[in-house]
């Protein structure tokens, strides 16, 4: 009776093992052709590609991003995209990855974007070199801002292996020159995002 007791274990773990070695090749598709569809150029503004540096490298790991600086009309940012279809602790709250720059917020609202909203926070840093960003994730239909939505979403569309929708992407846009940037221009001039 011992035995049989046991080998039902076994049976499950090498079920279990075997499955887990499955699951990697049956993954969803990724967000990458989203990425390909953001426009280097269009109607008042241009932008440029940034390399990725080797730290970057290594947090983003597999994910892929994009990462650009734009220049129009309501002013210019630095633009960076992460898909985290294949690496979703690339992508988390800005905040963290804010702070550990040294920068801590001041002030923090939420804008209304077409399709949900982006979370504005104002930073500084101890030196009193001041800065903005605006960051939301997003899928196809919705932009949200709360990473504990992101984490739920991303990991049911593991779950149903893509079944339950499109992956969402993180968007960081940081303006480059405070005084010249206006939010109604860029949420005008880049709807797109």
């Amino acid at each position: 009776m011992k035995v049989l007791g046991e080998s039902k274990w076994w049976v499950l773990l090498l079920t279990m093992v075997g499955l887990g070695s499955m699951w990697r090749f049956l993954t969803p598709e990724t967000a990458e052709a989203r990425l390909k569809q953001i426009p280097i150029r269009g109607v008042g503004f241009r932008s440029k590609e940034i390399a990725l540096n080797d730290q970057d490298k290594t947090v983003f790991g597999e994910a892929k991003v994009v990462r650009r600086q734009y220049a129009g009309r309501g002013g210019g940012f630095l633009l960076t995209v992460i898909d985290g279809s294949r690496n979703r602790h690339a992508v988390h709250d800005p905040l963290y990855c804010l702070q550990g720059a040294g920068w801590q917020p001041v002030a923090q609202s939420n804008i209304e974007l077409g399709k949900g909203n982006a979370h504005l926070m104002r930073l500084k840093k101890a030196t009193g070199e001041e800065s903005m960003v605006y960051y939301w994730y997003s899928t196809p239909s919705l932009c949200f801002t709360a990473s504990s939505r992101y984490w739920w979403h991303t990991t049911l569309r593991r779950l149903t292996l893509g079944k339950s929708g499109k992956e969402p992407l993180l968007v960081v846009v940081q303006p480059l020159d405070l005084g010249r940037f206006s939010v109604n221009d860029f949420k005008k001039q880049y709807a797109f995002l």
